[in-house]
């Protein structure tokens, strides 16, 4: 992952159509870029997302998320919220949350250091943690 990438998981979008429209205008490609990148010929399709005419294919979302250099998993959770929110919604239940590559990492070392149990989180170790992220942690972007 590159650099950045993270920097659109601190703003709050309502939808994938919204998210777009932010990545798009701080992507430095031009649109026949992303599109060569998605895999099509042409730019048309991506006015046509852009407009809402069309929705982005699902199997699309990955490609379409490395070439704006944007965090894939933030945007397919977009992109299932306007297919089928039921679907998110049975996933997020069966999963409990979608994470993103550094909330992955988090886990990794949480894992290696319980050696691979699954601690409860007492309130000490709670209250550590939020004061080790106020004073020390800073988000990428």
């Amino acid at each position: 992952m590159t650099d950045g990438m993270n920097e659109d998981t601190r703003t709050t979008f309502t939808s994938l159509l919204e998210y777009l429209e932010f990545a798009f205008e701080r992507s430095p490609k031009t649109h026949a870029e992303i599109a060569h990148e998605m895999g099509y010929r042409s730019e048309n399709v991506l006015t046509m997302m852009l407009a809402g005419i069309c929705k982005v294919p699902i199997d699309k979302v990955p490609s379409l998320a490395r070439a704006l250099n944007v965090e894939p998993s933030h945007m397919m959770t977009l992109a299932l919220e306007d297919y089928c929110p039921a679907i998110l919604r049975a996933m997020e239940e069966t999963f409990d949350h979608i994470a993103t590559p550094n909330q992955k990492e988090w886990l990794k070392v949480v894992r290696h250091i319980s050696g691979d149990t699954d601690p409860r989180i007492t309130p000490d170790i709670r209250g550590l943690l939020e004061e080790h992220f106020r004073n020390n942690v800073v988000t990428q972007g």
